[in-house]
């Protein structure tokens, strides 16, 4: 009788045990399944907000992809004016070099022009026999070199003039490229830029789109 009580006892014990462990297991499974919604909802706000930010980033993209065309296409519109200046400019400098070559042949025809009078001065003085008919060839002589002269000078001074215009206007096309130029560099700095941020979101975007497949 006294092993059968203690039996009785150890089972009674046992079946203590056993509805507190079910009882600690049902609340531990309770738990896990409060854990489980929690997470549940948690990878489906997550699976949202991955969504949105995935419509939000092809937007984004769009708009760079368009913006970066437009550059681009600025880029190409610039090049083109930048040749055509360049050209413009090559042109100036051909016909200011032609300008300067008729200014060296203008002052080598006022030298003769000079050394002609100067022979001719020479001669009048040597004809002393002839007073008056060398007095009259002598101011002659002198008044069509004068004349001569005077045209040449005019002449010098009207190249002068428009060679001057000439450079002004090669400055001023050259400072036009100069601006140009800086313009097509900072468009293409722009550029370099946005296909950075472009590559950036890429990269991002498939880190994302990894991460949820993993979830």
């Amino acid at each position: 009788k006294q092993f059968e009580q203690r039996l009785a006892d150890q089972e009674l014990v046992h079946k203590r045990e056993m509805e507190k462990q079910r009882s600690e297991a049902a609340t531990q499974i309770d738990k896990l399944r409060t854990e489980v919604g929690n997470l549940t909802a948690e990878r489906d706000e997550l699976h949202v907000m991955l969504e949105d930010f995935v419509v939000t980033s092809t937007k984004l993209l769009d708009h760079k992809e368009a913006e970066s065309k437009g550059l681009s296409r600025e880029l190409g519109r610039l090049a083109f004016e930048n040749q055509q200046l360049q050209k413009k400019v090559e042109e100036i400098e051909v016909h200011a070099q032609d300008m300067s070559k008729e200014h060296s042949e203008a002052q080598e025809r006022v030298d003769l022009l000079v050394a002609e009078n100067m022979r001719l001065e020479s001669i009048s003085s040597a004809l002393t026999s002839d007073v008056a008919v060398a007095e009259e060839r002598n101011s002659r002589i002198k008044l069509h070199a004068e004349e001569t002269l005077q045209k040449a000078n005019m002449e010098i001074e009207r190249l002068r003039q428009k060679a001057a215009c000439l450079q002004q206007e090669s400055s001023a096309q050259r400072i036009k490229y100069t601006k140009a130029d800086t313009r097509m560099k900072s468009l293409q700095i722009q550029l370099q830029s946005a296909k950075k941020q472009n590559d950036e979101l890429l990269c991002l975007c498939e880190r994302l789109g990894a991460s949820t497949s993993i979830s």
